[in-house]
C-alpha cells in the first residue's frame, strides 16, 4: 500500500508541476517577458531597466511614488517596459523580481508566499524560461540603486550564435 502512495504522490507531484507551467505560459508577464526575449536576434544582447521608488526618488523628488523604465530605443523592450510600467508593485518592488523569476523558474510566484525578502539584492539568468526559445538566456537583477533611491529591476536577454555560423 505504501508502494502505491508514493507512486500516487510522485505522480500528482509531477501533474501538479506540469500545470503550473500552463498558467505561467499564459500569465500577461511571462507573455510580455517572452516577446522581448524572443525578439533578440543571434549574438544580441538587449535590456530594459524597470525603477521604481515608494516616496522620492532622485528623478521624482516631490513624488509619493515613481516608475522609470529605459528600453534603449529597442521597440520590443518598450512595448515589456509599457506593461511593466502599467502593471509593477512601487509599495513592494521586490514583488516584481518574484513575478518576472516565476516565469524564468517555472515556479509560479503564489507558491513562495510564505517567503519574505528583506534587503534583496540578486541576479539570476535562466535557459529555458516560459516561452522563451531554447537558444536564449534571459537574465534579471534586482537591487537597490542608492544613486536614483530607486528599486531597480533589470531584465537581460542575450541570444546564443548558432554553432554552425
Amino acid at each position: 500500500m505504501t508502494r502505491s502512495f508514493g507512486t500516487l504522490g510522485l505522480l500528482t507531484m509531477l501533474l501538479q508541476s506540469g500545470c503550473a507551467s500552463v498558467r505561467l505560459a499564459h500569465d500577461p508577464l511571462c507573455q510580455e517577458l517572452a516577446a522581448f526575449a524572443n525578439s533578440v536576434k543571434a549574438g544580441e544582447s538587449r535590456s530594459i531597466t524597470l525603477e521604481t521608488a515608494w516616496g522620492s526618488s532622485k528623478r521624482h523628488p516631490d513624488s509619493l511614488y515613481s516608475k522609470d523604465c529605459l528600453h534603449g530605443d529597442y521597440e520590443p523592450g518598450s512595448r515589456l517596459c509599457a506593461y511593466l510600467i502599467d502593471h509593477s508593485a512601487t509599495e513592494f518592488a521586490h514583488n516584481n523580481f518574484r513575478r518576472a523569476f516565476a516565469c524564468l523558474s517555472r515556479t509560479p510566484a503564489h507558491a513562495k508566499n510564505y517567503i519574505s525578502y528583506e534587503r534583496l539584492d540578486v541576479r539570476v539568468s535562466a535557459v529555458g524560461a516560459i516561452s522563451v526559445d531554447s537558444d536564449v538566456d534571459v537574465s534579471m537583477e534586482f537591487k537597490w540603486n542608492e544613486d536614483n533611491r530607486t528599486y531597480q529591476l533589470d531584465i537581460a536577454a542575450q541570444r546564443f550564435e548558432s554553432p554552425d555560423r
